[in-house]
């Protein structure tokens, strides 16, 4: 396990990612040796840390790519280019299309209405629609959830 950390700390950078992904298995076949919580507040840390530098990174990464003739950039066996992502269309132009969005958000905002009654509801509940003439069943809703843990960085 000695050898599998050191090789994270100075040779992470010659690692693909098949193989990283068996260093972790390998570390974690180990998980009886090792402190567990202590690990995952490493990796916690870690993974904020990241997830910080990700972002103050783009910007000088954009001019790096965009000086280059091709747009494209290869370090340590990781590829980087531009790509659009998270397209948006606006339709609102389409008189047709804003008269559908206008009837899709007052159905959402009903069944809200429902959802919101439902959640209340400790059994079924059974309502005559006094326009209709219909009965209508409602009936409280059925939950799931995940386990999961949270992490909280202080």
């Amino acid at each position: 396990m000695k050898n599998e950390l050191m090789a994270v700390d100075g040779q992470i950078l010659e690692l693909s990612k098949k193989e990283i992904t068996q260093l972790a298995e390998n570390f974690m076949a180990n998980a009886d040796s090792i402190n567990t919580v202590k690990l995952a507040a490493q990796l916690a840390k870690f993974t904020h840390l990241s997830a910080e530098m990700d972002k103050l990174l783009k910007e000088h990464l954009f001019v790096d790519l965009r000086q280059n003739k091709d747009g494209k950039l290869s370090a340590f066996g990781v590829d980087f280019s531009e790509m659009e992502g998270g397209v948006k269309y606006d339709y609102s132009e389409t008189e047709s299309w804003c008269k559908l969005q206008f009837e899709i958000d007052r159905l959402k905002d009903k069944q809200k209405e429902i959802e919101a009654f439902c959640k209340a509801l400790k059994s079924k509940v059974s309502i005559l629609d006094e326009e209709t003439g219909e009965l209508a069943d409602f009936y409280p809703p059925s939950k799931s959830s995940t386990t999961t843990i949270k992490k909280v960085i202080k």
